[in-house]
């Protein structure tokens, strides 16, 4: 018997597929172009393209609240996007501290076993593990307020078994 997908598979593997396609373009990139090339090239392409995302989800969401409130409902809306599952492990009135507890971006290099491309020498190979996260997180905060740092603490990539990022005032 033939099976018909559902809305929550469709959308499953819609993410699933565009995780596989960018870590995939992000892989022959980096094995032509080395680290330093694809990251320069990576953190350039976020810069140009994320302010139109950043602007369209401000509107759809309209955050209200202090800079934190805001800064964490944006997470929370983002990553309904995007798949990524954060655990908020610290807030106060000028941070916001997260773990995410699930990474499809991750997982689609797991699946496709790309190790060469996830850690060289211990250090990760992988932009979006820490430049990417780090640059789009930082991009949708920005808006909220130019003064956030953001920091990470654990990272995948690194041998940690989840990452840990953290926004501040």
């Amino acid at each position: 018997m033939q099976k018909e997908l559902t809305k929550d598979e469709i959308d499953f593997f819609r993410i699933q597929m565009l995780y596989n396609i960018s870590n995939g373009w992000s892989w022959y990139a980096y094995k032509r172009l080395g680290p330093q090339k694809i990251i320069e090239a990576e953190l350039e392409m976020w810069k140009d393209l994320m302010p139109t995302a950043v602007d369209l989800l401000t509107q759809l969401i309209d955050p209200q609240g202090t800079d934190i409130e805001k800064a964490k409902h944006v997470l929370t809306q983002v990553s309904k996007i995007s798949g990524y599952v954060p655990e908020f492990l610290e807030e106060t009135s000028e941070l916001l501290k997260w773990e995410y507890t699930l990474c499809p971006n991750w997982d689609s290099m797991i699946m496709m076993n790309l190790e060469d491309y996830l850690s060289i020498d211990g250090k990760p190979a992988k932009v979006s593990c820490i430049h990417g996260c780090t640059a789009i997180n930082k991009a949708y905060f920005e808006k909220i307020n130019p003064k956030f740092t953001m920091q990470h603490f654990k990272l995948r990539p690194a041998g940690d078994n989840t990452c840990v990022f953290q926004i501040s005032l």
